[in-house]
């Protein structure tokens, strides 16, 4: 994956000299398909950017209508030899940006499919057929996203919160019920879970030596995080649990939680839990692939965080 800079590039970090916001690190694509290239199909919506902005004096919650989103599409923003394989008129929610002379009208809109798509193509979320950019109240209501650990911890600390432990999550997702999901009824489908609507099992081709056969990707998808409270609550009255953005949590690794983990001792780590928006259900779920070892300097576009209440 890439993080595609622009040239107002914001790094925030704590009196530590710990790094805890990439603010404006927005445009994340991949050569998904292994191929060598990266082609349309492949990049991500510009909208999964941090939505926070500094002015020198304050943080805020930039309002989508004042971006300047054709900096995303701008080569001269991305490392050499990358170049932008879409463009502002493929983006269904920024049509507002586009050239009058452009209309969405007629044309076909992709959510998720791996192809072959030109120039005429429209790209938006499973939840954003709409077609419409989202307003300032709704942005205010997603989760953040690009948070590394120590950024969700600092913002637990001031306002004296604590970042929840695996247990606790093990705990609020089972509702009382035994749930494995983190959601309205303990199951996962694209109605009630913010995700990829697809499953590991079902829609990604496996090697015969294991791990995925990336040539055979099924596709990216193109929409981003959602508001929060968009979907029914767990029978605790919780949002969100899998789906939308994974977690950080103030737990260490160990044996018992049965964790992916790829990171080199080297690191300092802490699990993170839950799934992302882009991420296929299995990963959703409490019972078997949700714990990830994380190197705290990880982020991305589906990297988030909550906080409970210190007794």
């Amino acid at each position: 994956m890439r993080g595609y800079k622009s040239k107002n590039q914001q790094l925030v970090y704590d009196k530590n000299g710990h790094r805890i916001l990439d603010l404006l690190n927005i445009r994340m694509t991949g050569d998904h398909g292994h191929d060598g290239e990266i082609d349309r199909w492949e990049m991500k919506n510009p909208l999964n950017r941090c939505m926070i902005e500094f002015d020198g004096k304050k943080f805020s919650v930039v309002d989508p209508k004042q971006v300047d989103w054709n900096i995303y599409f701008d080569n001269s923003n991305l490392p050499a030899g990358i170049e932008v394989a879409d463009k502002i008129t493929n983006w269904a929610e920024l049509q507002d940006f586009c050239p009058e002379s452009i209309s969405v009208k007629g044309r076909k809109t992709v959510s998720f499919d791996k192809g072959e798509y030109d120039d005429n193509i429209l790209f938006a979320g499973s939840f954003d057929l709409d077609l419409k950019l989202p307003t300032h109240e709704e942005v205010k209501n997603w989760p953040i996203i690009y948070i590394e650990y120590y950024s969700a911890k600092a913002f637990a600390d001031f306002y004296d919160y604590d970042l929840p432990t695996v247990e606790l999550y093990k705990w609020v997702v089972d509702g009382g019920k035994g749930y494995k999901y983190g959601t309205s009824d303990g199951t996962i489908i694209p109605e009630n879970c913010v995700y990829n609507g697809h499953s590991i099992k079902k829609h990604y081709q496996k090697l015969p030596k294991g791990g995925l056969d990336h040539t055979q990707w099924p596709g990216q998808h193109k929409g981003h995080v959602q508001t929060v409270t968009l979907l029914h609550s767990n029978p605790y009255g919780v949002y969100g649990l899998s789906g939308n953005v994974i977690e950080w949590t103030q737990s260490k690794n160990k044996f018992e939680y049965n964790c992916r983990s790829k990171v080199s001792s080297e690191y300092e780590t802490f699990i993170t839990v839950g799934s992302g928006w882009t991420y296929p259900e299995e990963y959703a779920s409490y019972d078997k692939q949700c714990f990830t070892e994380t190197n705290v300097g990880a982020t991305n576009d589906h990297f988030g965080f909550r906080v409970v209440k210190r007794k």
